[in-house]
């Protein structure tokens, strides 16, 4: 299985929320997200940007690419990822957001 590299805009939490309620992932799925078995056997590599808005229950509410890779198939992965991670939020009542990077690294 090829790696990725998978950066939240960091604080010590693992994440950071864009507003005043920090939120922290309390958990990732183990494989990370699915690398495109096509790009990966041509050795295509590419870094998609996703911003997460999470919920006072910890939900994914809204994911969504900031910015592209250029291929649907890396973006549309990046964000599966993402929607299936688990947040906490830090405070009732409020959403939160959090920017997450992906590195598909075909050379890794």
């Amino acid at each position: 299985m090829k790696k990725f590299l998978l950066t939240l805009l960091f604080v010590p939490a693992f994440a950071m929320a864009q507003s005043a309620a920090p939120v922290t992932v309390a958990t990732a799925p183990a494989e990370g997200p699915s690398y495109p078995a096509a790009k990966l056997a041509a050795g295509v590599s590419a870094k998609v940007e996703v911003k997460v808005t999470i919920n006072d229950k910890a939900d994914v509410v809204k994911a969504e690419v900031t910015k592209s890779s250029g291929d649907e198939e890396f973006d549309n992965s990046a964000i599966a990822f993402a929607k299936a991670s688990k947040y906490k939020a830090a405070k009732s009542g409020e959403t939160s957001t959090v920017t997450v990077d992906f590195d598909f690294d075909a050379k890794s």
